[in-house]
């Protein structure tokens, strides 16, 4: 199957932190894309942004945000800072 590059597009990956979103951004990270990774804080979140940017092709960023989804204030500070870090997301998970 023939992929659209997804090389220099930007992803938001919530609960990236561990389990689906971890795999997620690991994998977005090695089509090339910018990843941010959004995730309660805590060292497990640091722990994924440092094995995700291992695995980002040079040239992508990587970068984690503190952010609780159930929080509308901490959901407009992801968008905001993912947007001013990568411009406008191609994907959202």
């Amino acid at each position: 199957m023939n992929l659209p590059s997804l090389k220099g597009k930007a992803a938001i990956v919530t609960g990236a932190a561990s389990g689906i979103g971890r795999a997620a951004a690991r994998r977005m990270a090695g089509y090339g894309m910018n990843v941010v990774l959004a995730d309660r804080s805590g060292s497990p979140l640091d722990e994924a942004a440092a094995e995700v940017a291992n695995l980002a092709i040079a040239g992508s960023g990587v970068v984690a945000l503190s952010c609780d989804v159930s929080r509308p204030g901490d959901l407009a500070m992801l968008a905001e800072a993912s947007v001013q870090r990568f411009g406008a997301p191609s994907l959202l998970m």
